[in-house]
């Protein structure tokens, strides 16, 4: 499934262009471009970046 940037600043919890300059500075992974000017994200691709970022929550499996 492809996500737009907006998708993408609600998930990491900022801007749109918190968004961009992680991006451009290599911080989140890559987008693709469909097209000239638009671009998605994998949502696969960003929820495991945002699982293994360091505090992530992670599920437990509990013993009942």
């Amino acid at each position: 499934m492809l996500i737009t940037i907006d998708d993408v600043a609600e998930r990491l919890k900022k801007t749109t262009r918190a968004v961009r300059d992680d991006w451009y500075a290599g911080r989140i992974p890559a987008p693709i471009r469909i097209g000239r000017r638009s671009i998605r994200w994998r949502l696969e691709e960003l929820e495991a970046f945002i699982a293994n970022q360091p505090g992530a929550v992670r599920p437990t499996k509990e013993k009942v």
